[in-house]
């Protein structure tokens, strides 16, 4: 496996082509799709507190998050499957299925009040994996999905102590790395949606028999690991300074 970083605008879609080299991507086999928007916050809360009137016109909603972790996902998938799709030439032996892995969230399965542009985002990430990920093997492509939980990036440090006072668990990058590395080397791994928070690494059944994830989202709450749920997360955030 060697992976490339070639930083490009994932919300604009000519400008993959320019900043990748497209000759090699029929060599293209695991793709694992973004998830921050470099702002260093989960999202924008809509103003949904301010003062109101007939005689200003309403602020423009800010759309960077939508942008880059729903659009530039999408745009990243559909140019992943073309460029899969098409002959390889490595070696005989590489591995036979390609993959691509959504970075998806603890907020792809519950609402993470105040910030609906960021939670819409990632449910919007798990319902295009969902959408595509019983056609794509017929194209000899795997998808899964990554959902951490509370993690110690730029996003959550800032309030990881808050956290941790109400009961809530931070899991370690470490982790999320460990799940990636997993899904990537498991050939038989096709799906499938991995949880990774301060209780480990466990199997999310976002599939029927799982309720849609629902079971085991349940289950984890009932761990401890989200504290007082996400009201906390809301008191959290709702006091901070956007």
């Amino acid at each position: 496996m060697h992976p490339k970083f070639d930083p490009h605008d994932v919300t604009k879609r000519v400008d993959f082509g320019a900043a990748v080299d497209t000759s090699k991507l029929n060599n293209l086999n695991v793709l694992i799709t973004g998830g921050a928007n470099g702002l260093g916050t989960p999202g924008v809360p809509i103003p949904i507190h301010e003062n109101v009137s007939l005689d200003e016109d309403p602020p423009a909603p800010a759309t960077v998050t939508l942008d880059v972790t729903l659009t530039g996902v999408y745009f990243s998938t559909c140019l992943a499957i073309h460029y899969m799709r098409l002959p390889s030439d490595l070696p005989v032996g590489s591995p036979p299925k390609q993959q691509i892995i959504f970075m998806g969230s603890l907020a792809s399965y519950v609402e993470i009040p105040p910030v609906a542009d960021y939670g819409a985002s990632k449910f919007g990430v798990r319902g295009l994996w969902k959408s595509i990920r019983r056609e794509v093997p017929d194209l000899n492509i795997r998808t899964n999905l990554i959902a951490p939980t509370f993690m110690p990036t730029v996003m959550v440090q800032q309030v990881t102590k808050a956290l941790e006072e109400r009961g809530a668990k931070v899991g370690k990058i470490e982790d999320v790395v460990d799940a990636v590395v997993r899904l990537a080397c498991s050939d038989d791994v096709d799906g499938r949606a991995l949880a990774c928070g301060g209780d480990g690494i466990f199997d999310l059944r976002d599939d029927y028999e799982g309720l849609d994830g629902g079971v085991e989202t349940l289950d984890y709450f009932k761990t401890g690991a989200f504290g007082g749920g996400m009201r906390h997360f809301k008191e959290v955030l709702g006091g901070r300074k956007w």
